[in-house]
């Protein structure tokens, strides 16, 4: 009635509807609900009834260059100096547009956290440079400045991290509303999520990829899992792997979990 060649692998409901015009037995329900859960064709193609969702994480930094990231664009036209795209001319523009804009994370621009005072646009220095920060740049010697300079970073250094902890919280608290965690264990048997490939269409594709081996558990978002016989190991995240509630365990699975 599910994983017959005329049956279709319907899901539980059109299973237990069509299980209900024939037959009854006491828990029919919840042996349909064990059956299915434990096909192997299902496991393989159909996603979770609740899409995987681990809790957001964090990368805490403690100081500009901590951490960086890069958007990589193109290809683009190529222009008559040899450039791609116009922006090439006002690349220099732009970037101090941007260092003189206010983050909405950190509530400052980058320049007091890197130089500890504010950039200078054009008309304040055409009317004399005029100072946009407390530090004193005629200070008496070179110790005195350092010093206001150091302060001045402590300070901006400070502001940040408070007002990146705050936004950090908020994000992650409306973020993990939808979370959904699966705690694995090392030796658990999971399926692994597998991507698209080119030339066949998504839907004539199966999903996971399994019963794979987790070996290793480094925190209970990310895993290293092997995927077959031959030894291939790779690192995943936990939003890509379902447990595998199957009875097929392959012969190699069941040897590594016997060393162990």
């Amino acid at each position: 009635m599910h994983d017959a060649i005329i049956s279709g692998y319907l899901g539980k409901r059109k299973t237990t509807e069509k299980l209900l015009q024939r037959f009854y037995w006491f828990e029919l329900r919840e042996d349909v609900r064990i059956w299915i859960a434990k096909c192997e064709v299902c496991g393989a193609n159909k996603p979770p009834s609740k899409t995987a969702r681990a809790p957001l994480g964090s990368m805490p930094t403690g100081a500009p260059w901590d951490r960086l990231a890069t958007d990589i664009m193109g290809p683009f036209p190529v222009t008559p100096r040899g450039e791609q795209t116009k922006w090439d001319k006002h690349l220099g523009c732009l970037a101090g547009a941007y260092r003189a804009t206010t983050n909405e994370s950190t509530t400052l621009t980058p320049k007091p956290m890197l130089l500890g005072r504010e950039i200078r646009l054009p008309h304040e220095i055409l009317k004399g440079g005029i100072p946009l920060t407390h530090i004193k740049e005629n200070s008496s010697n070179y110790g005195e400045h350092v010093q206001n300079l150091r302060n001045s970073l402590q300070k901006a250094h400070k502001v940040a991290r408070a007002h990146l902890q705050v936004n950090a919280k908020r994000r992650k608290d409306y973020y993990d509303k939808k979370s959904n965690l699966t705690i694995f264990e090392v030796n658990d048997k999971v399926w692994c999520m597998l991507g698209n490939k080119k030339g066949i269409s998504p839907k004539l594709q199966a999903l996971f990829t399994g019963p794979c081996l987790i070996t290793r558990k480094f925190n209970d978002i990310n895993y290293e899992i092997q995927v077959d016989e031959s030894g291939l190991r790779k690192v995943v995240n936990h939003d890509k792997l379902k447990q595998y509630n199957g009875e097929n365990i392959p012969k190699w699975i069941k040897t590594l979990v016997k060393k162990k």
